[in-house]
């Protein structure tokens, strides 16, 4: 076996090792392959100028006789254009090889529509629970909704009936977090608050994605990672994000409606009772 080979090898060997590592560091993980392929990209994409500028510096040098200050400016030049080639192959081989999750986009994309045209509350939060679970395949999802400066469960999947029925607004896992979109749980056990358990195992709640905006937070919905027993990745969570913020218009709209029908209900009754005196 020549060196070079062998010291192949080693790369690949030193490479799981570090996943491996990763893997029981943190509680969950976000799939491998997802940076194993990017930084095989990277490799890829680096490996050819590097190679010709090693090759061919000294020719070059002679061919141009630039300062040495003008090889910082080409250097930079250089660098910027491997990092746009990287972000576009890397761009080409996620549509390429992650087909499943283009799929799911193009199915919460549909979702994110259903739920602006949702004519209650209960279908939004359906939406919300029931399709990000099944595009995504995620272990649990729970829905809190606003309730007199609470947040009660409104409707879950993967939770029992000795998961917490309430969170509070200033305390874990919720606890300053709700202005700031998306946010992360802690896996360990840190979120729970006193009376207010969370899923263990598979089940326990990754991301947190309030429904709201800087004025008012209609809901808050806690989903787990995988079914797999992977975490989230920031596409994903991205993806979910985007369902809130369609669902913060749908929240809005049919509040708005309920309140409109409840005024004329009111008005119609007092018509009557003006009517019979």
């Amino acid at each position: 076996m020549t060196e070079d080979v062998s010291g192949l090898f080693y790369l690949i060997n030193g490479i799981l090792c570090l996943f491996v590592v990763e893997a029981v560091r943190r509680p969950t993980v976000v799939s491998v392959w997802i940076p194993l392929r990017r930084a095989t990209l990277l490799g890829l994409i680096l490996s050819v100028p590097a190679f010709f500028v090693h090759e061919e510096l000294n020719t070059i040098n002679e061919w141009t006789s630039l300062p040495e200050c003008a090889w910082v400016l080409v250097a930079s030049v250089l660098v910027f254009l491997i990092s746009r080639a990287h972000e576009w192959a890397t761009h080409l081989a996620d549509r390429l090889f992650d087909r499943e999750f283009r799929r799911a986009e193009q199915r919460l994309a549909a979702v994110g529509q259903a739920i602006q045209r949702a004519d209650s509350l209960a279908e939004i939060e359906r939406l919300l629970v029931d399709e990000p679970l099944r595009s995504l395949s995620l272990a649990s999802a729970a829905l809190f909704r606003e309730d007199g400066g609470a947040f009660r469960r409104s409707l879950s999947a993967g939770w029992d009936g000795a998961d917490a029925e309430t969170l509070a607004v200033g305390a874990p896992p919720l606890g300053g977090r709700l202005d700031r979109g998306p946010f992360r749980l802690d896996a360990t056990g840190a979120d729970d608050a006193p009376g207010a358990k969370l899923p263990d195992d598979l089940a326990r709640p990754v991301l947190g994605v309030p429904v709201g905006n800087a004025r008012r937070c209609f809901a808050v919905v806690l989903y787990g990672g995988h079914e797999a027993g992977t975490d989230l990745d920031d596409s994903e969570r991205d993806l979910l994000g985007g369902l809130a913020r369609d669902a913060e218009i749908a929240y809005g709209q049919v509040e708005s409606e309920t309140l409109r029908r409840r005024i004329e209900v009111l008005e119609r009754e007092l018509g009557r009772a003006s009517g019979q005196r």
